[in-house]
């Protein structure tokens, strides 16, 4: 059974314009770089700011069903692990793709296979894994990542949408738990103190800042 709108969603419509969106240049490929060692622990400031998913989620459903899209999305949040569809929004292309899906769960009414990544700020990756990776890997065309950055402004969004990421140049990222493997060799090092000769153990590339130039 389908549920209806939410009673409490204000009368108000909000308005959607498409924009041009010039992408960014690949990174520059840096040839050698000399990493100063930290002194401290590093801290999680540098990662990427994570928005509200519930309010993102909201947004790319609105989104789907405005008349200018004129698509069928269906809420399954509450579907998680491998029963679920591999992405945050299955959209259809009618309503009666809709209703026969909620009967069925045939895969291939699915329209759209759509993956909500909620960010703060407007531009920057984001990164597929798990079931949202197969879920990519197994239908492709039909798999669409909308990346939605809210605003400072009250209200204000934007959404990149992305069909089939992995056929873009994207970088592959690899994931290893040593602890699953037996292969792994386990190490425990106690009373170390970094200040003493464990830094001077093995010879180093780097310029001696007292020895100066030549």
């Amino acid at each position: 059974m389908l549920v209806g709108p939410r009673s409490e969603r204000v009368a108000a419509q909000p308005e959607i314009k498409q924009e041009t969106i010039i992408p960014s240049p690949p990174p520059d490929k840096v040839q050698k770089r000399i990493r100063v060692t930290p002194t401290g622990r590093i801290n999680a400031e540098g990662a990427p700011r994570v928005a509200d998913a519930v309010k993102c989620q909201e947004i790319a459903l609105w989104f789907e069903q405005h008349p200018d899209q004129n698509r069928f999305p269906l809420r399954v949040d509450h579907i998680q692990g491998k029963e679920g569809y591999g992405c945050d929004v299955p959209s259809f292309a009618s309503a009666a793709d809709r209703e026969q899906f909620v009967k069925e769960r045939n895969l291939a009414l699915i329209a759209r296979f759509i993956e909500v990544k909620g960010r703060s700020a407007e531009r920057g990756t984001v990164r597929l894994e798990g079931n949202e990776l197969e879920s990519a890997m197994t239908h492709r065309e039909r798999f669409y990542i909308y990346r939605i950055y809210e605003g400072e402004t009250q209200g204000a969004f934007k959404i990149a949408i992305l069909p089939d990421p992995l056929s873009t140049t994207y970088r592959a990222v690899y994931e290893f738990d040593p602890f699953r493997e037996a292969s792994t060799e386990c190490w425990s090092i106690t009373g170390v103190d970094l200040d003493s000769s464990v830094r001077t153990v093995a010879p180093s590339e780097r310029p001696d800042p007292a020895a100066g130039e030549d």
